[in-house]
């Protein structure tokens, strides 16, 4: 991966790398011979050829290794648990996400969803606003 000014990352940190989108890419970039650091919270049973796994209990403990990219998977998909959650989501993940975003990553890619561009109307919904305040701290970074 490359950043913005065309430099090569040395290494790629992947948050949320047991989900589906997360998988693939940890054995896409590792293939490819690309350092990739896996951080997970709960799970730590999976495997890829060339990466290194570790456990925090936040996702604001990420490590931030020297030149690396920042690809950033993890959060909540459930959006009925996300809404029920309300306030708390948001705050959570804007908290998250700031912290990971105040770290010296080269480069952070963050995943966000197809929700974010619903009507209007749908802006008080706690999943569309975390999406969309994540969003906001990521491009501001």
């Amino acid at each position: 991966m490359t950043d913005r000014a065309g430099r090569e990352s040395r290494s790629v940190v992947v948050t949320g790398a047991s989900g589906f989108v997360g998988r693939a890419l940890v054995r896409a970039l590792a293939g490819r011979g690309v350092a990739v650091a896996v951080v997970a919270v709960t799970r730590t049973d999976l495997t890829a050829p060339g990466a290194a796994w570790m456990r925090v209990a936040d996702y604001r403990d990420t490590p931030c290794p020297a030149g690396a990219t920042l690809v950033h998977l993890a959060e909540e998909a459930n959006i009925p648990l996300a809404a029920a959650r309300g306030a708390a989501h948001v705050d959570e993940v804007r908290g998250c996400v700031a912290a990971l975003a105040a770290k010296d990553f080269r480069r952070i890619v963050y995943t966000s969803s197809g929700q974010v561009y619903r009507a209007a109307s749908d802006a008080a919904d706690p999943y569309v606003a975390a999406k969309r305040a994540a969003e906001s701290i990521v491009l501001a970074a």
